[in-house]
């Protein structure tokens, strides 16, 4: 048998799960512990009434003074004086047990009411014993389901970790390669703002991507801005006008190949572990994009954001997965601010930087 000392050292060095087996055990020894303690109360009390009711019986049997009926009359008169004389004299000085162990009716009583004492605390005990029963079984109940609960979230999270070292990671990489017009050439639409991206996708993870696509778009940047009805007299008042929300044009660019993927109506490829591809894209914008865009409200910030986006699948799981990232075009000379009512700006004029903001890139 362990020291308290020793018990206490002990518990320390178990793991977390040798942990929860020894709580879990120290709490089943406490119920058998108690079940074994209110058979023994029963079955004390049991004997200890059966050794009443057999005192009983016997005081019933073989009173203290037994007068037979077929004695003669007149002995039988007498010895009848003699003893009422006799009870009479000695009623005065007998005690209580004297007097209850002497009448078989008071024993009798007597030992009901005992009996009875003792039928209300086996009861007692047997109630505390069930209520604690309940008790011990409710705390071994929640800490099994506290065990459960960790033993689940550390799964979880070691199955995250294996899924991340082992699926694919697709890295991209964007480049301009050529001049942003705003016209109709090869556009059956009308006129619009287009640019050629070059781009190349690289597996660095340990499986193969699948259904891996390249997708972009171009979007004029504005900041957060008061427009002139929300200025009085010099001084801005209400709510400013929210500017380009990056996380959001991530999810709105992102989510149109992930979903044509999710549909097997992708036209992305596969690349092996190691593997590389790439391409020009023909970036053509939204016109209706850059139409809502006023000048006069002094949000636009005279460049436009590129966000680029590839999703892809993998072999290892059923997941879909994504490296977005959003860039700043933006013009090397004059004012530095592209005119939104339309010009033609050479490679050689254009500027392509990452955008400064942590949400505009992603990688899950």
């Amino acid at each position: 048998m362990l020291a308290a000392g020793t018990f206490r050292e002990l518990v320390p060095a178990l793991s977390g799960g040798d942990k929860r087996k020894l709580v879990n055990n120290l709490s089943g020894c406490k119920i058998i512990m108690l079940y074994i303690w209110s058979k023994i109360l029963s079955i004390s009390l049991f004997v200890i009434t059966f050794l009443l009711l057999g005192l009983i019986l016997f005081r019933s049997i073989f009173p203290d003074k037994h007068i037979s009926p077929n004695t003669h009359a007149e002995t039988y008169a007498e010895t009848l004086q003699e003893n009422k004389r006799d009870n009479g004299n000695k009623e005065e000085t007998k005690t209580f047990w004297q007097r209850t162990l002497s009448e078989p009716i008071v024993l009798y009583t007597f030992a009901l009411a005992v009996l009875t004492c003792f039928l209300v605390i086996t009861s007692a005990f047997q109630i505390a014993h069930l209520i604690r029963s309940n008790v011990e079984a409710a705390k071994a109940a929640a800490a099994a389901e506290k065990a459960a609960n960790a033993a689940i979230a550390s799964n979880e999270i070691s199955r995250e970790i294996m899924v991340a070292e082992q699926r694919p990671w697709v890295a991209v990489d964007v480049d301009i390669a050529g001049s942003l017009a705003y016209d109709d050439k090869d556009w059956d639409a009308g006129v619009r703002w287009h640019i050629p991206l070059k781009y190349t996708m690289r597996n660095i993870g340990k499986t193969p991507a699948t259904n891996v696509s390249f997708f972009a778009e171009v979007i004029p940047f504005v900041l957060s801005h008061r427009p002139a009805d929300k200025i009085r007299d010099g001084e801005p008042y209400g709510i400013p006008t929210p500017g380009t929300d990056v996380t959001k044009e991530i999810e709105s660019i992102c989510g149109f190949p992930e979903k044509m993927s999710s549909h097997n109506m992708g036209w992305g490829k596969v690349l092996f572990p190691g593997e590389e591809t790439g391409g020009v894209f023909g970036l053509n914008g939204n016109p209706g994009r850059f139409v809502e865009i006023d000048y006069a409200d002094g949000g636009y910030t005279g460049q436009f954001l590129i966000i680029v986006c590839t999703s892809y699948g993998s072999t290892y799981t059923d997941s879909f997965y994504r490296t977005a990232k959003s860039f700043n075009l933006y013009k090397r000379t004059g004012d530095s601010m592209i005119n939104l009512s339309g010009e033609h700006i050479p490679l050689d004029a254009l500027a392509l930087a990452q955008h400064p903001d942590q949400k505009g890139s992603q990688a899950k």
